[in-house]
């Protein structure tokens, strides 16, 4: 498979994109940037982060009140991953 950058995914990496668990936080953050679009208006959210103030696995929703537009760099600044 081929991404339209012109990156070439290797089979491991096609198979893991179709993982049901996978494809399911992939839809709570199209869900959560589809929300924000409609409350801050799509110019807002241009070029910015959807961030959830309480995080998806530490319980929180998409819910208007649980998230908020932060810049690319402070939103991945503070993340802890692993």
């Amino acid at each position: 498979m081929t991404a339209p950058s012109g990156r070439v995914y290797s089979a491991y990496d096609v198979a893991y994109e179709h993982r049901p668990a996978i494809k399911r936080k992939h839809a709570e953050r199209v869900a959560a940037r589809r929300l924000a679009i409609k409350e801050f208006g799509k110019q807002a959210v241009e070029g910015k982060d959807v961030d959830h103030i309480r995080s998806l696995q530490g319980g929180g929703t998409t819910t208007p009140s649980n998230i908020r537009l932060r810049s690319i760099h402070s939103n991945r600044a503070d993340k802890t991953y692993g």
